[in-house]
């Protein structure tokens, strides 16, 4: 008991440390950075078995495949003592990995915190039983509609009334589950949909432990000019601001390809890969401090972020706990508040 209660501090004292270097370097403008991300973004998977139509997976040209429980082991070795958060999503749905829960419960091991994002279609009794058993911190669900009808328009390939029945067993279940996760119920804002989004709500209100969630639209920092149509209101690109992301985080495919963000959907900007690279020698490697030389010089250089809208941060917005270098507190600043 003992052992672990100090466990806990040096963990909260390393987070500590490696946040506040992180910080540092950032505000210093630093290319070579005195820390090592604090989140990283796996990808579990990138199937998916829906084609909703703010998602840019059709203009994805890279491999489906399954991340090998293997390679997600040697991540965690490698980041346990300096990462806080872990997001178990990125282009595809997390549920179909036959792995996902022993990912989940590895990652706990070392008290990292994981948050999940699912689209609920593969919500069985198996799963559900898993996911009320996991310890997770943060869950979204990505429902999007209260009807059949208006999801159809969204979400194509799903069957709304089969989702929503399974989302409500889930979500009585979880009122008996005493280590809960925040739990989400989200919907993107569409144009599409915008009317849906009182019902939205109304319909899951009773449930006063869960929190809903009217999502903004992404256009993926402008990268898919076609669905820019589902938004009457475009997203305008912040110019000449510093990104914080080169200095805080990374993404991981599922195949161990390192990209520098979410926005990066089809291998844009390949830092390395974890299979034969360590995190570290990919934080400060060449290719990652070239991007962060751009990102202080002009970043519309860079097109994967000249449309992007990503803002940058002073010194005293990165010591508040919304702010990304505190990532589950940010995570649940945004999704819970």
């Amino acid at each position: 008991m003992f052992n672990k209660f100090f466990d806990n501090i040096s963990r909260s004292r390393k987070i500590g440390s490696n946040r506040s270097n992180l910080i540092k370097s950032y505000i210093d403008n630093k290319s070579n950075s005195d820390g090592y991300p604090i989140e990283l973004i796996i990808e579990p998977t990138n199937y998916c078995n829906l084609k909703c139509i703010m998602c840019p997976r059709d203009k994805m040209k890279r491999k489906i495949g399954m991340m090998e429980f293997s390679l997600f082991k040697k991540i965690i070795d490698e980041s346990k003592d300096y990462v806080d958060f872990i997001y178990l999503h990125l282009f595809g749905e997390p549920l179909f990995h036959k792995d996902l829960f022993n990912m989940i419960e590895y990652a706990k091991k070392y008290r990292i915190k994981v948050g999940l994002s699912t689209n609920a279609t593969e919500l069985s009794e198996k799963n559900m039983k898993s996911l009320l058993n996991s310890h997770l911190d943060l869950l979204i669900l990505s429902l999007d509609n209260p009807s059949t009808k208006a999801y159809s328009k969204v979400r194509v390939g799903g069957e709304y009334d089969k989702i929503e029945k399974n989302v409500v067993i889930f979500l009585d279940e979880l009122r008996n589950v005493k280590n809960k996760p925040e739990v989400v119920l989200q919907m993107i804002d569409l144009d599409c949909t915008r009317e849906e989004q009182s019902t939205f709500k109304e319909k899951f209100a009773a449930y006063s432990d869960i929190h809903i969630k009217i999502k903004g639209f992404s256009n993926w920092a402008g990268q898919v000019n076609d669905i820019d149509q589902l938004v009457e209101k475009p997203i305008i690109p912040i110019s000449n601001v510093k990104c914080f992301e080169p200095w805080r985080a990374l993404t991981i495919y599922w195949d161990g390809t390192v990209v520098p963000c979410c926005n990066d959907f089809d291998s844009a900007i390949v830092l390395g890969n974890v299979k034969n690279s360590t995190i570290k020698s990919i934080w400060n490697g060449e290719k990652m401090q070239e991007l962060r030389k751009k990102h202080l010089k002009d970043k519309s250089s860079i097109d994967l972020c000249k449309l992007c809208p990503a803002a940058g941060y002073t010194y005293e917005e990165c010591n508040k706990p919304s702010s990304p270098f505190y990532p589950y507190e940010r995570e649940i600043e945004y999704y819970c508040k």
